[in-house]
């Protein structure tokens, strides 16, 4: 029995569907009869595993004919045979214990040999079992009239889809007993569930392709993320009950009912909030970034024909895909002769006119509505700091005292000390004793503990210019929601850290005479590797600040999901990587950078440094800023909850990223080691910079609370401030001793803005 009432969905367009699916019904159930996918008594090599009845459950035919629903009857085929295959590879992947990761990454690491991207190459290996052959007879099928970066990303995502489903049952095996947390849930299975996949074939099937330039540009990846967000986590409530009595905790419902420690009904109507705010950012999307980008990069007309069709795709997928999932009697039971053709038909009213009895615009949804479009609340609540895990000890730089000295110089020569263009805010100077408040220097010895003076020197110079333009942005822009001239500042920021060290305009402001001196001090110094993504740093910085400022003049408090991608770059994620590895002089090959585990690492160090800093900063962002942009307000909204709720449910995102991090470092990275075969100088790096980081995050935290709060603080009191430090215990069995305990009441003078 469903232990919840199923929520209303919200689905703002009604479905369609081709006449053509019963004939890709048929064609698919031969197809995976050829490839070797069902058990027969000629098949006993033990990769076949499914029989007729659980083939024909799976319904593929509905679910392409219903997501589908202007493709012709030859495409239909095609992609009911796509779906056949990735639905076999996720069920012949059980067939590998969760223990035995090489096995499993060996299976899916031969995939690769049969999507060659010269499509006249012939496979270098022979498909072996039915994922290889069905892959070997998909790919000519699929790729000849797609060009060389539909193919390549097609690749990406296949083969990205397929190691994330390994790693996710590696990763339940082995840590059964963690609670992970919504958002890393919502981002794992969307690499998982292989949504970009379907995406492209949503291209595919229409006939377009999304332009190169714009495809990896922010409007196009949120309209792809929240296409899949929504789909998968409508799925999860619908089978919740189901996943429950398997056993499964890779369920949506499941997580946040532990992560919230609340009942089902609670997590259902939860989840079906982020359903219903990811179609929101869909919709927000479309209205408000796409054809500005279509301006930004000149697209032609043709172009933007061809992106509109792909949102009406993504569109007719989503409507699609609630109609084949839907639980109103329309999903026959596979067994009924006369059920085959009720799925095609949608459930509820159809016809002209009937289109609004079909949405959902249920009481839940209208109210996340209206909370995501109130002001900023003023004035901030007072509430108690949380007890923050941090299972690193803090270390200090020796340097202090020499870089002190040079700080203060750089800044005066710099011209940063004096009065801001606009000075009539609290963040209006900045003088000696502005300068002092700010305790710069501490920040970079407590993050970077090993680093050698000069690069310790450079890394803090960073940080300087960081809350520097911070402010100068706030007190000339931001005060103001000065919307034209804010664009006009920030667009002149990317052409003073040219990846390639490219000779740099004349600067104007003291902001761009900081950056033009940074950047040629970072050429000199770091190698192509880092500098790109440092001036990836500096763009992304520029273009959230915008997205804020944005957000403001709109009223509009982003959702949980798209408010973390905004954080990790004003947290200057970006930038502390970069500078880890510069301070720390590593040179790793990037390929091992770009593999899960790794890439887990540093989302999860991303994750605790958006969510710590925005515990501290809710006071300062809400009653000096007048702001909106943070954490507390962002899960206060969207849980409807009260502000010391909201700081506790932020404090627990940041202590499970941090379980995340311990796991991956000392579960993961060995297997990874093992199986890339590294030597022991690449495990001595990848072991350094984890290192690195897990100095920057105690650091990090240890700053926050000796320069912005206090120990126990209740925020927001007119108590005078009392200060501390931590003691940590260091050593194996300490790492719970070494949760931070706050304790003491006071409200800080605002620092530099964060």
């Amino acid at each position: 029995m469903q232990s919840f009432k199923i929520p209303e969905f919200y689905m703002p367009c009604p479905a369609r569907v081709t006449p053509h699916g019963e004939q890709a019904r048929a064609h698919s159930k031969v197809w995976a009869h050829d490839m070797g996918m069902f058990c027969s008594s000629q098949n006993v090599d033990g990769y076949g595993i499914w029989d007729e009845r659980t083939f024909d459950a799976a319904d593929v035919g509905s679910l392409v004919a219903l997501t589908h629903p202007d493709a012709t009857a030859a495409e239909l085929e095609l992609l009911a045979d796509w779906y056949v295959w990735l639905l076999y590879l996720h069920d012949s992947s059980q067939v590998f214990d969760g223990n035995d990761l090489a096995g499993a990454r060996k299976y899916v690491k031969r995939l690769p040999a049969f999507m060659p991207m010269d499509v006249t190459a012939a496979p270098v290996e022979e498909p072996a079992n039915p994922a290889e052959r069905g892959l070997a007879d998909l790919w000519p099928r699929t790729v000849p009239t797609r060009s060389a970066q539909w193919r390549h990303r097609f690749f990406e995502h296949i083969l990205s889809q397929a190691e994330e489903t390994v790693r996710e049952r590696f990763h339940i095996a082995q840590d059964k007993n963690r609670v992970l947390d919504p958002i890393e849930y919502i981002d794992m299975r969307r690499q998982a569930g292989a949504w970009l996949w379907k995406a492209d074939l949503v291209e595919h099937a229409l006939g377009i392709e999304i332009p190169a330039e714009l495809y990896k540009t922010r409007p196009i990846r949120v309209l792809n993320e929240t296409f899949a967000d929504s789909a998968h986590l409508r799925m999860d409530i619908l089978s919740y009950q189901a996943d429950v009595d398997q056993g499964k905790a890779n369920n949506g419902v499941v997580v946040v009912r532990n992560f919230l420690d609340c009942d089902p009904q609670r997590a259902a109507d939860i989840v079906n909030n982020f359903v219903t705010s990811r179609l929101y950012q869909f919709e927000d999307t479309f209205v408000t970034e796409l054809f500005p980008l279509f301006e930004e990069y000149g697209t032609s007309f043709l172009a933007r024909r061809e992106v509109l069709t792909y949102v009406k795709g993504l569109q007719d997928w989503m409507a699609g895909n609630l109609e084949w999932v839907r639980p109103s009697g329309c999903q026959p039971e596979a067994t009924t002769v006369d059920a085959a053709m009720l799925p095609w038909l949608p459930c509820g009213p159809t016809g002209l006119g009937t289109m609004t009895a079909r949405v959902g615009l249920s009481r839940e949804a209208m109210g996340l509505r209206l909370r995501s479009y109130q002001g900023v609340p003023y004035p901030a609540e007072p509430y108690e700091l949380p007890q923050f895990y941090m299972p690193f000890p803090a270390r200090e730089n020796p340097h202090l005292d020499a870089l002190r000295t040079h700080a203060r110089a750089w800044a005066r020569e710099m011209g940063l000390l004096g009065p801001l263009p606009d000075p009539r805010g609290p963040y209006g100077r900045w003088d000696e004793q502005k300068w002092d408040s700010g305790r710069f220097e501490l920040l970079s010895v407590l993050l970077f503990p090993d680093a050698e003076l000069a690069e310790l020197e450079l890394a803090n110079d960073w940080y300087v210019w960081v809350f520097y333009m911070k402010d100068v942005f706030l007190e000339c822009f931001k005060r103001r929601r000065d919307l034209l001239g804010a664009r006009a500042f920030l667009s002149r920021l990317p052409l003073f850290a040219s990846a390639e060290g490219t000779t740099t305009p004349v600067a104007t402001n003291t902001v761009e005479h900081a950056l033009a001196d940074l950047w040629s001090r970072s050429v000199q110094v770091m190698p192509a590797g880092l500098r790109r993504p440092l001036a990836g740093f500096v763009a992304d910085l520029a273009r959230t600040l915008l997205m804020e400022l944005t957000n403001l003049v709109r009223n509009r408090t982003p959702d949980p999901l798209d408010f973390e991608e905004m954080r990790r770059s004003i947290s200057t994620a970006t930038l502390a990587d970069v500078l880890v590895f510069y301070t720390l002089g590593l040179e790793n090959p990037p390929e091992i950078y770009r593999t899960s585990p790794l890439r887990s690492l540093t989302k999860a160090y991303e994750i605790v440094l958006s969510a710590y800093v925005d515990v501290f900063a809710y006071e300062q962002r809400v009653n000096w800023h007048h702001d909106f942009n943070t954490g507390v307000v962002v899960m206060q909204r969207f849980f409807d909850s009260c502000v010391q709720e909201a700081v506790d449910i932020l404090n627990q995102l940041g202590a499970s990223r941090l379980r995340q991090f311990e796991h991956t470092s000392a579960v993961e990275l060995p297997v990874l080691f093992d199986e890339l075969e590294l030597d022991s100088s690449a495990r001595e790096g990848v072991l350094a910079y984890v290192n690195g980081l897990e100095a920057f995050l105690a650091g990090w935290l240890e700053w926050l609370v000796r320069a912005v709060g206090s120990p126990g603080q209740v925020v927001g009191s007119n108590n005078n401030v009392k200060t501390a430090s931590f003691t940590f215990l260091t050593g194996l069995g300490t790492s719970a001793a070494r949760i931070v305990s706050l304790s003491g009441v006071g409200s800080p003078e605002p620092v530099a803005s964060g």
